[in-house]
């Protein structure tokens, strides 16, 4: 168990190589509010300011090791999701979180800030199944919230 006094949370997104999104945000978010951030990373992108050049979706064997790793020895005390990238994660992610006592709070992310795609065309219909009705919050752009 995390020895700390420090609120803990679990983010489960994708990795930004530029750090201005994604896992990297969400860190800087959280520490900068005294939260200690955990993390489990849905994918790895390759972009930049002007583009995604490429997205590799994590195994998700390897998704669901890293949640259950987090959740059996830190005290979370909330979830975000960002990047999901397919509905296979989102199903797997709502699955998982449904039966633990913690607020959800859902970033429903779809594309990039450049506009390139960062979910496969089936995420919409798991996120509004599966993962809005056990969520406490969800924070959609203008774009998403028209999607969803």
């Amino acid at each position: 168990m995390i020895r700390t006094t420090m609120r803990c949370a679990l983010t489960i997104a994708g990795s930004d190589s530029v750090g201005g999104a994604g896992i990297e945000a969400d860190i800087k978010a959280m520490s900068s509010l005294d939260v200690h951030c955990c993390v489990a990373i849905t994918a790895v992108t390759a972009q930049n300011t002007t583009a995604v050049e490429s997205i590799y979706p994590m195994p998700i064997d390897m998704i669901q090791d890293q949640i259950e790793a987090v959740l059996k020895d830190v005290d979370v005390k909330a979830v975000k999701t960002g990047m999901l990238y397919s509905a296979e994660i989102a199903e797997m992610v709502a699955d998982l979180l449904e039966d633990h006592d913690m607020p959800l709070i859902i970033d429903p992310v779809l594309v990039a800030g450049v506009g390139d795609p960062l979910a496969k065309d089936d995420l919409v219909k798991a996120i509004k199944r599966k993962l809005i009705p056990i969520c406490e919050l969800i924070t959609p752009n203008k774009h998403e919230a028209e999607v969803l």
